[in-house]
């Protein structure tokens, strides 16, 4: 044992142990829950060995921000200093990165909130928060005048303190954070990025991820989400045990084709109704709209889709069995590429237009496969999607009470995308064009866009956004990140995270250095100038 230990602490393996060598070996055993890479990760990125008795000066911390200004740094090292001592050592520096790197929601609030409270009453006033504000426009290289930074201040406050008595508590706090997310770290200028190791991907099971999901405390904090997708099954079982009631008499496989084709006309008008963006988007804004999970329509969209497909390969088999067994004289791909058969609704189409539907499904299916945006192939995603009008088409041609499900739905979503056609929403509310992106040190890019008038929004409001230097084709959606009351511009704040994000992000971080480079020629013209005229 004692030589097991003792090359655990000679780290070079020189056959001796050296004090900053003990030193060290101490400190990973405090912090032996830590990850190892992690930790290894924390002392090179700190330059712990530097230091003989292995603590973080506030220099070494504020260099490793790479900070401009020193109100953060200065914050988060009395936070991370636990005992005072003006100094922070291993297990002070591993404890306060897990609570934002690894703590709860409740956790990180909580810490961000002392970050704040700069005289630690428990409470934010004024001028503690035109201190955190004015430290973050100074680290993003935004101009603020006095007056700006009043009304910012005094937008926040009147968002976030209920009860108007000119503090906000924790409890405050809290709330206004809870509904808008990305506000948290936009005023931090994500300190948490900052401080986080490179996390490697993790590669769990399905059946881990599923299981996580399954939780009990999981499904109660999304009892409205699982209340609307037990609804969902509920409603395709329903119709299900319908159809197979009615058709008792004809036989295994018509039914198994009949069930599944009466869940595919429901499912089929359903996975449109999610993408009525405008129609979803009022429905948020009304007194009923909490009552149903519109946050998750996408990710609804994506189930469904997946539904369609199982139902429609057993919609395949069931008339494919049936095929087999009935003897009739037509062969079964008599029944799938020609229309001796008869069946369909128009003209006996139903086994051709059933395997168009097929291709045309796994076209669509298949680019919209994450790694096809991930690997920077929108368009592929863009315009394939755009066949759900054939699609359609097919579904109407192939299925003769299809359309009575479908008219609805189709009618309103034809409106929406009539309303949202650029020429329409040029004569609302004029011409719009983005005045001016600033890039953030945390790869967030904010859009500054002239507001019309004419144009109303409230907050959670999202707009599409076009950028033809980018890409030509692509429209993609953002939350306004706006107080509604800003009546000039409307402000946007999005994330580099995909790829066009990151385009966005790039773009505007040379037009940033190709004015930086204007800049700078502009002055040496003028010097050369004026050391003309002295001569």
């Amino acid at each position: 044992f004692v030589s097991r230990l003792f090359t655990v602490f000679d780290l070079d393996g020189n056959g001796e142990i050296q004090m900053k060598e003990f030193i060290s070996s101490l400190d990973r055993l405090e912090c032996a829950s830590v990850d190892s890479k992690w930790y290894t990760w924390i002392e090179d990125h700190f330059n712990i060995g530097e230091s003989h008795d292995r603590k973080i000066t506030f220099e070494q911390f504020k260099d490793a921000l790479h900070l401009k200004k020193s109100f953060f740094s200065e914050r988060f090292f009395s936070m991370f200093d636990t005992d005072g001592d003006g100094s922070i050592n291993m297990k002070e520096l591993v404890n306060g990165l897990q609570i934002l790197t690894k703590g709860t929601e409740s956790e990180k609030l909580k810490f961000l909130f002392k970050v704040y409270d700069i005289d630690g009453n428990g409470s934010l006033n004024k001028e503690e928060m035109r201190i955190v504000l004015q430290s973050c426009v100074q680290e993003s290289n935004i101009k603020f005048t006095e007056d700006q930074m009043e009304e910012l201040v005094d937008a926040f406050f009147e968002e976030t303190d209920e009860d108007q008595n000119g503090q906000i508590t924790f409890e405050e706090f809290s709330s206004c954070l809870s509904k808008f997310p990305g506000v948290a770290e936009n005023l931090t200028i994500t300190a948490g990025n900052w401080l986080s190791p490179p996390e490697e991907k993790s590669r769990r099971r399905l059946r881990d991820r599923t299981r996580s999901k399954m939780r009990w405390a999981t499904l109660k904090k999304n009892g409205l989400t699982v209340f609307f997708v037990v609804l969902y099954f509920l409603v395709n079982a329903g119709l299900f045990i319908w159809v197979a009631i009615q058709r008792k008499d004809e036989g295994g496989w018509v039914i198994v084709a009949r069930v599944h084709g009466m869940c595919l006309n429901f499912n089929s008008m359903f996975i449109l109704v999610l993408m009525m963006k405008h129609s979803l988007t009022w429905l948020r804004s009304t007194r009923i709209g909490r009552y149903f999970p519109i946050d998750h329509h996408i990710a609804f969209h994506k189930a469904v889709a997946v539904v369609i497909f199982i139902q429609g390969v057993l919609h395949f088999i069931g008339h494919l069995g049936r095929y087999i067994v009935t003897e009739s004289g037509i062969q079964v791909w008599e029944y799938l590429f020609t229309t001796k058969a008869g069946e369909g609704w128009v003209s006996g189409t139903a086994g051709i237009t059933g395997v168009l539907l097929f291709i045309v499904f796994g076209m669509m299916a298949l680019m919209s496969l994450p790694f096809v945006r991930s690997k920077g192939h929108f368009e592929l995603f863009y315009f394939t999607h755009h066949l759900f009008v054939v699609w359609w088409i097919l579904l109407i041609l192939h299925a003769p009470n299809f359309w009575k499900w479908f008219i609805g739905p189709a009618v309103i979503y034809i409106i929406e995308r009539i309303s949202s056609l650029r020429i329409v929403n040029k004569a609302r509310y004029g011409k719009t064009f983005i005045k001016e992106g600033i890039i953030f040190p945390s790869n967030v890019t904010q859009l500054i866009i002239p507001r019309s008038q004419k144009f109303k929004y409230k907050s959670g409001d999202y707009v599409l956004v076009n950028i033809p230097h980018i890409a030509k084709y692509e429209w993609h959606p953002f939350t306004i990140s706006s107080s509604p009351d800003q009546t000039e511009t409307i402000w946007l704040h999005i994330r580099a995270v995909g790829t066009w994000t990151k385009n966005l992000y790039n773009y505007y971080n040379e037009e940033l250095k190709k004015n930086a480079k204007r800049t700078r020629m502009s002055k040496r013209k003028t010097i050369s100038h004026i050391m003309r005229e002295e001569r």
